[in-house]
């Protein structure tokens, strides 16, 4: 325990990245048909997986996990120190240092800000709930939500010895899980624009708004869109159309269910585009020729990744499909009602509603989603009992990407569609496809429906500052779009830490866990900000923070590495 230590808790979370990084990256330097920089990427994932995987060792008998673990970064360390010389002169290595040094720092000091996470019941659920549970040995599987990203906080919690009433930890492993995502989209960037438009981006993404949100915000989301951009770069970016590129694909895309379901569109997309590329069309009536049997071995190690889960859904239900998403579509009466109502409720309140209710639904759910300015619109937001300005705008892509951004990816959009630029239709595809299958897939108005859209945020900015640098004083304009997005994001927080103060706190969160733990004391709960004690302990963090992007700062000037 390490109640009210700055230090410590930074010390703790150098530990928990090497953990995380140095078992994957010992494993990836194996694979000797990948990159360097694609076996740096993918280094984190692997890590993860081997966590997980080592979860029945660590759970019975931690100190030897610990020792296993201590002598995989050891040898890990070793293997860095022998190709360091590779390493430090891989441009492209170096600029992805510096971006998680300065990625780090900035989140793990932002989880100081709130007593908790402000945003829903999600984060003591995946952060708190479910390691809970299997604290005191109840491993009943969760039946809309893959427990894996729960079970990698309560390992870390046996690794380092922390209660899971200990929150700190579950926030420093959720922000290194969640924060990586820009390191798989660098790759897709550099293949499909240029290495400028690749870095820019990565860079962009650091300050865009929904994604910093959700990069401190302890759920799965960012980690599985990392593990689905993971898959669509070794499936169709690589430049290597191989069978070893294809199971990575498929190991990844598991992985990426494994954490959260909605990979399941981003699945059946890939699937779908890898099909329609890679066959003999309008023959033997009709019939489908594949041209490459890759994908069967993309389906088989996907389904053998999937099928440890499955059989742990089967073994507590007797049934793999469990999952609540099935009734989204027909949830006329919100989101509450598809988790609790039963089937022929949820039916009966879907017949009575009027076919115009049903399709008004999807279309303002479009506008709300795609347009920041739609409330005229719309004339049911007005009476909406849980309506709030800064939500709904958040809600929009807009508010996601930030309005300066919004407004490149619009023009290049609308570019793309007059047939004045071209754009890897694969891109365009992941963009659009999962978009309408959430348009169909919720059956309620929602405040947007950009939140199933993580993977493809990156896309977007690419597609933003692509058309960007067309500009002559694009210097100029990049820098507004920057300040904005970086004013947009402050903006956002500081809103979201008044709504938590004026309507929510400690009391009511108290009340919320009680529901799933009787006698629950909010007050055993010990976060990030609960660590500082005095000003002494705030100004020891921020000096620590403001170290760690001065040495950031350094690496760049020193390696020369441009934007």
């Amino acid at each position: 325990m390490i109640e009210n230590n700055i230090i410590n808790y930074w010390l703790y979370s150098i530990a928990i990245i090497i953990i995380a990084f140095a078992p994957g990256f010992l494993v990836a330097s194996r694979l000797h048909f990948l990159t360097l920089i694609e076996k740096f990427v993918i280094s984190f994932g692997l890590g993860f997986f081997i966590i997980i995987l080592l979860s029945p060792l660590t759970i019975w008998n931690p100190d030897i996990a610990r020792v296993l673990f201590l002598i995989l970064v050891i040898i890990s360390v070793f293997m860095i120190y022998k190709n360091r010389n590779e390493i430090l002169s891989d441009r492209a290595v170096i600029f992805l240092l510096i971006v998680l040094l300065m990625n780090f720092a900035s989140k793990f000091f932002l989880q100081f800000i709130w007593e908790y996470p402000v945003i829903g019941g999600d984060w003591f659920d995946h952060g708190f709930i479910v390691p809970y549970n299997f604290s005191i040995g109840d491993w009943t599987p969760e039946r809309d939500r893959p427990p894996f990203f729960g079970l990698l906080i309560f390992v870390f919690h046996k690794l380092v010895g922390t209660s899971v009433y200990q929150y700190w930890l579950a926030q420093l492993v959720s922000t290194i899980a969640n924060s990586i995502l820009f390191l798989p989209a660098y790759l897709i960037g550099r293949r499909v624009f240029s290495e400028q438009i690749a870095r820019i981006s990565v860079l962009f993404i650091l300050v865009t708004p929904y994604i910093v949100e959700n990069s401190i915000y302890p759920w799965p989301k960012n980690l599985a869109a990392y593990f689905i951009l993971l898959m669509i770069y070794f499936m169709f970016f690589s430049g290597v159309h191989s069978r070893r590129n294809l199971i990575l694909a498929g190991f990844f895309g598991g992985l990426s269910f494994l954490i959260h379901n909605y990979a399941t569109v981003y699945i059946a997309t890939a699937l779908l585009i890898y099909i329609y590329q890679n066959c003999n069309r309008k023959i033997n009536n009709y019939i489908i020729n594949l041209k490459s049997n890759y994908i069967f071995y993309f389906i088989a190690v996907l389904i053998l990744v999937v099928l440890p889960y499955l059989i742990w859904l089967y073994s507590y239900y007797g049934t793999i499909f469990v999952s609540n998403f099935k009734y989204y579509p027909f949830a006329v009466k919100g989101y509450l009602s598809a988790l609790t109502d039963p089937p022929d409720v949820i039916f009966q309140s879907f017949h009575s509603a009027s076919f115009q209710e049903i399709i008004w639904i999807r279309i303002s759910n479009t506008l709300i989603t795609l347009f920041p300015l739609t409330i005229p619109l719309n004339p049911y937001m007005y009476s909406h009992p849980s309506y709030v300005p800064t939500v709904y705008y958040n809600g929009s892509y807009a508010g996601m990407l930030s309005f300066g951004m919004y407004i490149l990816v619009l023009l290049s959009l609308y570019r793309y569609i007059t047939g004045r630029i071209q754009v890897n239709k694969v891109l365009v595809i992941f963009i659009v496809l999962p978009f309408l299958f959430h348009i169909f897939l919720f059956g309620w108005i929602e405040w947007g429906l950009h939140f199933m859209s993580f993977p493809t945020n990156p896309f977007l900015i690419m597609l933003g500052f692509n058309e960007l640098y067309k500009f002559k004083n694009y210097k100029f304009i990049r820098n507004i779009v920057f300040l904005g997005g970086l004013a947009e994001t402050i903006i956002y927080e500081k809103l979201q830490l008044d709504f938590y103060e004026n309507f929510s706190g400690r009391v009511e969160l108290g009340k919320a866990f009680q529901e799933y733990i009787s006698g629950f004391q909010i007050d055993r709960l010990i976060s990030a900000h609960f660590l500082m004690t005095n000003r002494t302990d705030m100004y020891i963090n921020l000096l620590i923070m403001l170290l760690i992007l001065l040495s950031a700062l350094f690496m760049t000037r020193k390696y020369k590495i441009e934007i």
